[in-house]
């Protein structure tokens, strides 16, 4: 073999070499309160989806449901209510259905969070329920206002961790 061949392969293996031992990034052991947010929404929007899947199937049972709009309540003010039916919404008009703003509809997705845990969403038409699904879902910062979420924040940030002592 001549000198430039070598000398090819050897920077090819040092390269190789480097490569191979070069760190992935790694989540940090404490998330950001963005992160956590971000993770919230994320699987919110998935609940909300996977509901729109379950909404549908219910109402290609019903076929003479498929031209009425649906209204999707909203029970509270809580920023989860809010963000739920914000993406309950999208997720249905994504599954190519009628979505109405006014409560004049006799279709109505409605939904309620016990405990900040049990998510319950009800699907009926002129008072009588078509559809019942429950879930556990933990409502974590979305149903957090800014403030209580900072409250919690510098509650913990107080605490060093067992590490740190």
């Amino acid at each position: 073999m001549s000198y430039s061949v070598r000398t090819i392969l050897l920077l090819v293996l040092i390269v190789l070499l480097v490569a191979a031992c070069s760190s992935t990034p790694k989540e940090p052991l404490f998330p950001t309160r963005e992160q956590l947010y971000a993770r919230e929404l994320d699987s919110l929007r998935e609940v909300a989806e996977l509901e729109a899947m379950n909404v549908g199937e219910t109402i290609a049972m019903n076929d003479y449901l498929d031209t009425v709009p649906i209204f999707v309540s909203l029970p509270d003010q809580t920023n989860f209510s809010q963000y739920y039916r914000q993406f309950l919404i999208t997720a249905l008009v994504k599954e190519g259905y009628k979505v109405s703003e006014t409560q004049e509809e006799l279709l109505v997705l409605s939904f309620t969070l016990k405990d900040r845990i049990l998510l319950t969403t009800q699907l009926s038409f002129d008072n009588k329920y078509l559809m019942r699904d429950s879930l556990v879902y933990f409502a974590g910062p979305p149903t957090l206002s800014k403030e209580a979420a900072d409250a919690v924040w510098q509650q913990y940030t107080r605490r060093k961790p067992a590490y740190i002592r």
